[in-house]
């Protein structure tokens, strides 16, 4: 049988392995990246971060604001420009050795030729209990 803990230091995960009476220990870089993207983008990259075996994100809706209107509405007959654009954003944890992979397959899905197309981030991964 094996217990798992995990603790932080710094921007490295400290995993505790309990097996066989023995406590091991291991320290892992961990990285967040976070990735603002149009909706429409959603599906694709789902699919590419399951082939490239990432099954644990989060995905969260957030308004962006722009300081040009760049969508059209109406509103009860009325048309007016909105400066606020639907995105979702998504938050990825892993190890140091795969954030390069991360962020190249999720910025040529989306291939950003408008700075405001897609936003991301890598920082280091604090564990918060």
């Amino acid at each position: 049988m094996c217990r798992l803990g995990m603790s932080c230091e710094g921007s490295f995960i400290k995993v505790l392995l309990w097996s066989r009476g023995k406590l091991f220990t291991r320290r892992i870089a961990m990285q967040q990246i976070e990735a603002v993207i149009h909706p429409v983008k959603l599906s694709e990259i789902r699919v590419a971060l399951q082939e490239m075996g990432i099954l644990d994100y989060m995905e969260s809706p957030v308004l962006c604001h722009t300081p040009e209107g760049r969508e059209t509405m109406s509103f009860r007959g009325a048309t007016f420009v909105a400066n606020v654009v639907e995105k979702i954003k998504l938050d990825v944890v892993t190890v140091d050795e795969a954030v390069t992979k991360v962020v190249e397959t999720i910025g040529n899905i989306v291939k950003a030729g408008n700075s405001d197309d897609c936003r991301i981030t890598v920082r280091p991964y604090q564990l918060v209990i």
